[in-house]
């Protein structure tokens, strides 16, 4: 039913009426008036049930991507702070390194993991030792150089003590600083039973892999020759 305006006027003389006191010799009109309402024929304004959905769907859908994308960015960053306290560890014992010129003693690794602090995932990170020729673990009695004023000789790394990357085979590692990484898990049970042990963590028959089917430990490996580098460094020759 269309709304309807019906408009009833009826027109009257007045007397003047005094504006501010003063009494206007105009005669004024009254006018009443009356109206009368009706239903509009017209659809109150709204959203459909199916409007609804498709509005809560793309919602949804919207909500659920930029969740997909802040969590990876999360689990970037979280992968970026280790790497950054793997760095911090090494540096820690590279100076310990050079001032005595000899490998980490385990005291060492305690030290220097725990001044650099836990990963970005809030756990404690690992590290393990290569190995000489001997088959030996490389520790704090062997030094790094020779020296032969001071009858100091050196230990080398064996080229078997090694890990796998996504580089290529890496030899001659000293040592390895490790990360479980987002899944707080170590990848290889080879290793993993390692770092288990008690000291020292030995990489010996071990070849930890870090490249093959899903891997996502954080890694740092440091080998013989930069320990000696930095070594000759210091001292100038």
């Amino acid at each position: 039913m269309e709304t309807m305006h019906i408009l009833r006027m009826s027109w009257r003389a007045a007397p003047p009426r005094p504006v501010f006191g003063v009494r206007l010799p105009v005669t004024g009109l009254h006018a009443s008036f009356s109206f009368r309402v009706g239903r509009s024929s017209e659809k109150a304004g709204g959203f459909t049930f199916l409007e609804l959905a498709i509005v809560l769907i793309v919602v949804g859908v919207i909500l659920s991507i930029g969740a997909a994308s802040w969590i990876t960015f999360m689990e970037g960053r979280r992968a970026v702070k280790t790497r950054s306290v793997l760095q911090q560890a090494k540096d820690c014992l590279v100076r310990r390194v050079v001032f005595n010129e000899r490998y980490p003693r385990e005291d060492d690794f305690d030290d220097c993991m725990g001044e650099s602090g836990k990963d970005g995932w809030s756990r404690e990170t690992a590290w393990l030792v290569g190995f000489d020729e001997n088959n030996d673990a490389l520790n704090g009695t062997m030094f790094v150089v020779r020296d032969a004023a001071r009858n100091q000789n050196a230990t080398y790394p064996d080229a078997d003590s090694m890990v796998i990357t996504s580089s290529g085979d890496q030899e001659n590692v000293a040592f390895v600083l490790l990360s479980k990484g987002e899944d707080g898990a170590w990848d290889s049970s080879t290793y993993a039973g390692k770092l288990g042990e008690s000291d020292p963590h030995v990489l010996d028959a071990v070849v930890p892999d870090f490249v093959s089917s899903h891997k996502d430990d954080i890694f740092l490996v440091v080998k013989g020759f930069e320990l000696a580098a930095s070594i000759k460094n210091a001292v100038g020759h």
